[in-house]
């Protein structure tokens, strides 16, 4: 069940606090554990956005889509989320400004286009 997804995943993201071993100084090992931690949060977070959006609460999730974008701005699926949200939502300028950030993103990062 969709709701009960949401609800779990949204409890589970409440438990995170800040940013992993934060102010800790961080040899190799422990970026890599840091970079592992974070990669987790991201994926509980996208599977928790995929169901608040199936839920049809794409106008609550602008606001915080406009937010994590702002913080990974170069993570397609927190912007696919947020494009998903915006078209919805009938902001389909808004949309395709998105698109338009992500796709400069990744071409000053790492030279690349968008994926399909």
């Amino acid at each position: 069940d969709l709701s009960r997804a949401a609800l779990r995943l949204g409890e589970a993201l409440a438990l995170w606090r800040g940013d992993p071993y934060a102010g800790v100084a961080a040899g190799p090992r422990l970026r890599r554990e840091i970079e592992r931690l974070e990669a987790s949060r991201l994926s509980v977070l996208d599977q928790w956005l995929e169901a608040q959006l199936g839920l049809g609460r794409h106008a609550e999730l602008v606001p915080e889509l406009t937010g994590l974008v702002a913080r990974y701005r170069t993570n397609e699926p927190l912007h696919a989320h947020l494009m998903a949200a915006l078209l919805r939502c009938g902001r389909h300028d808004e949309a395709l400004t998105a698109y338009e950030r992500l796709r400069l993103a990744l071409a000053a990062e790492s030279g690349r286009e968008p994926s399909a």
